[in-house]
């Protein structure tokens, strides 16, 4: 039934992928000019306000109060900036943002997974969704015990804890510290 119904016109297509990149653009160039102005003013900020995170999450708040955008957006665009620095871009092409997003969620094995996206473009030059991006990285973590798929998934809302302007110090000094012996234990174990 599914094969009977007609795909959509290539040309709705072609426009929404061209749309998308010059989206695609201004998100890096978000990234890009948080990231700057990070280095630039950021230790200023830090020494009046006595706290990295708390300089960081003053920025972040100022820009996205005065320009009407998420913090949690702010923070991605400067994030995946910073794990894809302009200099590698390039190697990303033709990717989209969303997908380059979805290649970030793989950490220090993105490449691997790169290299698997550019070997399934189709014969249009389409590259897998997102959501098949997301789902190969999720499949090759299918091999790990129940205990480490659950702490792979606890750790990065630990991280989050640690960077949470609201939490309290003692709270994130005492994650950061879990945090610490938890990495020192994974590294004994040859993990």
């Amino acid at each position: 039934m599914v094969d009977q119904i007609p795909q959509l016109p290539e040309e709705v297509i072609e426009q929404i992928r061209q749309l998308s990149d010059s989206a695609d653009s201004f998100q890096w160039q978000i990234g890009d000019i948080l990231a700057d102005v990070w280095a630039e003013v950021g230790p200023a900020y830090t020494r009046q306000l006595e706290s990295v995170r708390k300089a960081h999450s003053y920025i972040i708040g100022q820009v996205a109060n005065r320009a009407g955008i998420a913090k949690s957006t702010l923070r991605d665009r400067e994030s995946m900036s910073r794990f894809f620095p302009p200099d590698m871009r390039d190697k990303l092409q033709p990717l989209t943002y969303h997908q380059c997003r979805a290649l970030k969620s793989a950490g220090a094995q993105w490449v691997k997974y790169h290299t698997w996206v550019m070997d399934q473009a189709d014969e249009k030059g389409y590259f897998p969704s997102v959501e098949a991006i997301r789902d190969q990285i999720k499949a090759d973590g299918a091999d790990l015990s129940l205990w480490q798929r659950r702490l792979n998934k606890v750790i990065p809302l630990l991280v989050k804890i640690t960077v949470d302007p609201a939490a309290p110090t003692e709270i994130i000094q005492d994650v950061a510290e879990f945090l610490a012996v938890l990495e020192f234990k994974h590294n004994q174990a040859g993990g």
